[in-house]
């Protein structure tokens, strides 16, 4: 498995000739190349999860904005809920704070 892992690196044969350090130099640039992968793939990773983040936290925010919508409209709490498909205790947040947005509009016509 070494083997294979050292015939697919990329070696710079010519330092073993400029007075490298034999096998010693080997390891180190195939630790260094793996290194390099490793930090590579690492960013893509980190990349794709923070698009994924951006998109569950879009379509938590358009989940709250169709569940307001829903109240504003006469839609019982439950079929807001089933509507906008999000979990009880955030619908039972969503609900309060909207009870209190109405309780201030009616005050503040």
């Amino acid at each position: 498995m070494t083997i294979a892992g050292a015939m697919n690196a990329q070696i710079d044969y010519d330092a073993f000739e400029k007075g490298g350090s034999g096998m010693c130099t080997v390891f180190e640039e195939i630790a260094n190349e793996a290194e390099l992968k490793g930090i590579e793939k690492g960013i893509e990773k980190g990349i794709e999860k923070g698009i994924e983040k951006g998109i569950e936290q879009g379509e938590l925010e358009n989940s709250k904005k169709m569940f307001k919508k829903c109240l504003k409209r006469g839609d019982s709490k439950q079929e807001a809920m089933d509507f906008a498909e999000i979990d009880q205790s955030l619908a039972d947040e969503l609900y309060e704070e909207f009870k209190k947005e109405q309780a201030i509009s009616t005050q503040n016509p």
